[in-house]
C-alpha cells in the first residue's frame, strides 16, 4: 500500500494537467478589448495627464 500511496501515477497526472494549463494560459487581447479596459480603468491620455 505504501507504493500506491507514493503514487507513481500522480506525477503523470500533474504533467497532463500542466499541459492543459499551458493551453488555457493567457491569451492576447484584441485592440477593441484593450480600448474597453483602458476606458474602464480610466487610463486614457487625458486621465494620465491630470
Amino acid at each position: 500500500r505504501s507504493d500506491s500511496e507514493d503514487g507513481d501515477t500522480l506525477p503523470q497526472q500533474d504533467k497532463s494537467s500542466s499541459d492543459f494549463s499551458v493551453d488555457d494560459g493567457p491569451q492576447p487581447f484584441s485592440q477593441s478589448e484593450l480600448n474597453h479596459l483602458v476606458r474602464d480603468l480610466g487610463l486614457s491620455k487625458d486621465g494620465v495627464n491630470c
